[in-house]
């Protein structure tokens, strides 16, 4: 199988599951919880702030159709154009496994993180869980939250990243400034967003025990 085979075989499972490709990156962080959701534990809050860049390290993760370049060979690119930054994850239960693994099949690539809030969006839950005695006499389970490091390429999604590329390529044309090309997604269960503010409005009047 070639690499654009494998990458249209790759993108229609994709497609399968969130209906469509996705075409712009509200739709790629729709349809990466809407893989993860199906290959693994059910995603209760999705997040991310990237930006849009012309060389993403591709030393642990490339394009399908690309290479990647651990040690930095003078023969291999040494990146490709796509998003990176900070994504945010959070799960009703503990996922099974490694949970950044889920991420691959969605055609993106978390890095360096872990277990965690991170001062994502659910830090005020995590820190009102951990400040509360609560928590160990009525057995409330703790919030799930896992973030990375992370990106994602151009070339595995060139309908939602065109206009990004687009302007980047307009402003070289015209000896511009390359503009800054930042997007930011969260997401949160609204059930689950009534109980955080639900619990940390019960809860803040106390101290860590």
């Amino acid at each position: 199988m070639s690499r654009e085979e494998l990458l249209a075989k790759k993108r229609a499972f994709i497609a399968e599951i969130y209906g469509k490709i996705p075409g712009t990156l509200d739709e790629i962080a729709e349809a990466t919880i809407a893989v993860i959701s199906r290959t693994n534990e059910t995603v209760a809050g999705f997040a991310w702030d990237i930006a849009f860049g012309n060389r993403i390290s591709n030393s642990h993760a490339a394009p399908v159709t690309g290479e990647k370049n651990w040690g930095g060979k003078d023969d291999l690119p040494s990146g490709y154009p796509g998003f990176q930054g900070r994504v945010w994850i959070r799960y009703y239960e503990s996922p099974k496994g490694w949970c950044s693994d889920t991420f691959r099949p969605a055609l993106s690539y978390p890095g360096t993180g872990g277990s965690g809030s991170y001062n994502g969006p659910w830090t005020d839950i995590s820190t009102a869980y951990y400040n509360s005695p609560a928590r160990l006499k009525n057995n409330i389970a703790r919030p799930v939250i896992f973030s990375w490091d992370y990106r994602f390429f151009a070339d595995d999604w060139p309908e939602a990243t065109y206009e990004a590329q687009k302007d980047l390529v307009i402003a070289r044309l015209t000896n511009s400034p390359v503009p800054k090309i930042k997007h930011s997604f969260v997401w949160t269960d609204p059930d689950l967003l009534a109980k955080d503010k639900e619990f940390i409005a019960n809860n803040s009047h106390q101290v860590p025990a």
